[in-house]
């Protein structure tokens, strides 16, 4: 319906959404500060590819994100793919 519904879309982008980018966003930023990802990480494909099962998870779902979840999307999602844009 989002396509079809700009009122729709407009409460999605701001609400449920700006609640995820900028918890994505902080993130990256606290990941950047430690020297775990490089400064252009954040909207990256890697980035987006990263947050997706989260946010599937999260908004799309109806389920929590468990600490358990989080760790296993870190390990087998996003350092396998921080590694191979660096060797890249």
């Amino acid at each position: 319906a989002l396509p079809h519904e700009p009122e729709l879309r407009e409460a999605f982008h701001s609400g449920p959404m700006e609640v995820w980018s900028s918890a994505f966003r902080q993130v990256w930023e606290r990941a950047e500060a430690r020297g775990e990802v490089s400064p252009a990480a954040l909207g990256t494909a890697v980035a987006s590819t990263a947050s997706s099962p989260i946010l599937q998870r999260w908004l799309f779902g109806g389920e929590p994100v468990s600490p358990e979840f989080a760790d296993e999307v870190l390990t087998d999602v996003v350092l396998p793919l921080i590694q191979a844009r660096r060797a890249a």
